[in-house]
């Protein structure tokens, strides 16, 4: 996608919530960002004005208030952009934190029908629980623990 078509599209998400004027002198401020930031970095307009326009645009469209809005478009106006504490980076962080925090409440213990898998030992009553050991977008790991004997083996 070209730079220009960056732009427009731009503009055109930002018209959604302000005139038409207004969404213009905006995107060109995230323009003017970007050239800085290209400057500073040593890379392409069109790379840092990807980056810039999805963050604030998308930082923008997610505000809830005309009053947080304008707070955003204040910021873009103003140059005092800090990308790294945005509303959707927040969002973002709070999100990963209730998934962690969900897979991680502790250990729920529950009786089941495994028999025990040590030699030996004519157990058949065993107790499972589930733990997160990996990843929160891969699957739990089944821990089962007899009863009589204490030996504890996994599946996932």
């Amino acid at each position: 996608m070209s730079l220009k078509s960056r732009r427009e599209c731009a503009v055109k998400t930002l018209q959604t919530a302000v005139k038409p004027a207004i969404a213009k002198r905006y995107e060109k401020y995230i323009y003017t960002a970007a050239e800085a930031d290209a400057t500073c970095k040593n890379t392409s307009v069109k790379r840092s004005y990807s980056e810039l326009a999805y963050e604030l645009v998308g930082r923008f469209m997610y505000c809830k208030t005309a009053k947080d809005r304008k707070v955003v478009l204040e910021e873009i106006k103003a140059g005092t952009l800090d990308t790294w504490s945005t509303v959707l980076l927040n969002e973002e962080c709070r999100k990963e934190y209730e998934e962690v925090s969900r897979t991680t409440k502790g250990v729920s213990v529950k009786k089941c029908a495994y028999k025990c898998k040590k030699p030996g030992c004519p157990s058949e009553e065993c107790f499972t629980y589930q733990v997160q050991t990996r990843r929160a977008d891969e699957g739990m790991t089944t821990y089962v623990v007899c009863v009589k004997c204490c030996s504890r083996y996994k599946f996932d």
